[in-house]
């Protein structure tokens, strides 16, 4: 069991957002969830977040609008009080090389999960 309540999926694919919904209800009996199917959507409401835990952020990368890496790229110019109350992860089907490469470059990113998300990757958060 992780310490963390919320569970955030950025996602544009209703059935990835379906699947991890189930994965995290199935392994953290008190989760709450909250999903985006676009990233801008997302940004906008955590910026007015006040949590007292932190709450997990999962990020496709391949999404219409704004991807993964440039919502990244925006959450790392949110005030330092609004980055802490979230721990992000991409959660992604990309299996490419310089995306990996890319996403370690962000000094928030806790976790590069590949989907479908398992029980195993959520109690690695």
């Amino acid at each position: 069991m992780t310490g963390y309540s919320l569970y955030i999926i950025i996602d544009d694919n209703e059935i990835d957002i379906f699947i991890a919904s189930k994965m995290i209800e199935a392994v953290i009996s008190n989760a709450k969830i909250r999903t985006f199917k676009n990233a801008t959507d997302a940004l906008e409401s955590i910026k007015n977040y006040k949590l007292d835990v932190p709450a997990v952020l999962l990020v496709d990368i391949n999404m219409p609008i704004m991807n993964g890496f440039q919502f990244m790229e925006e959450f790392e110019k949110l005030p330092f009080e609004t980055q802490k109350q979230f721990v992000p992860s991409f959660l992604t089907s990309s299996i490419n090389e310089s995306d990996l490469a890319f996403a370690k470059t962000f000094k928030t990113i806790k976790n590069y999960l590949n989907k479908p998300l398992t029980s195993n990757s959520i109690l690695s958060l």
